[in-house]
């Protein structure tokens, strides 16, 4: 039985074309839920500085909307004007790519998101807030869930673990 790693999925990116992620084959990645809340900026701001330091080493962040998490609207692509006007100006103030917005949670969440939390190795379940981010190695497989709460410099200690060990160091 052939087992599945993220590459195996497709996502739709901001500007609506459908992305194979296996574009992002043989990278670090780390997948975000992120808000598109004005309370967010130092969390945006922080995983800028990480796609910025990391980029050029083979690490790149996946980003994906949802207000899901935040008790607001059900996070799906037909989101109201506000938060579309919202998230093109946060695409144009950030360089990591960001993808259609999605539900994380429940029974519309999106496959990759179902997929991940299956194999966060946590069992925690549902995503409690927003940004949480799963770090996936360059096979593929998620090796790390971090929670929203979980301080930025974990977070890099992992991607920068990852970058200079071997592959699936975190397991």
């Amino acid at each position: 039985m052939l087992t599945m790693s993220i590459y195996d999925f497709k996502a739709q990116d901001n500007a609506g074309d459908e992305i194979a992620l296996d574009d992002f084959d043989n990278q670090v990645l780390l997948v975000v839920n992120s808000a598109p809340d004005s309370r967010y900026g130092e969390e945006r701001a922080a995983l800028d500085r990480l796609y910025q330091k990391y980029q050029a080493q083979g690490f790149s962040i996946l980003d994906f909307p949802c207000q899901q998490c935040l008790g607001q609207r059900d996070g799906s692509a037909d989101q109201p004007t506000s938060m579309t006007d919202e998230l093109s100006r946060l695409d144009q103030a950030l360089s990591y790519p960001r993808f259609a917005p999605v539900q994380v949670n429940g029974p519309d969440a999106a496959p990759l998101f179902r997929w991940l939390k299956a194999h966060d190795g946590t069992r925690s379940g549902n995503l409690l807030g927003p940004y949480c981010k799963f770090l996936v190695d360059q096979r593929g497989e998620v090796v790390a869930r971090y929670d929203s709460h979980h301080d930025p410099s974990e977070v890099e200690q992992g991607i920068a673990a990852l970058l200079d060990g071997p592959v699936g160091l975190g397991r």
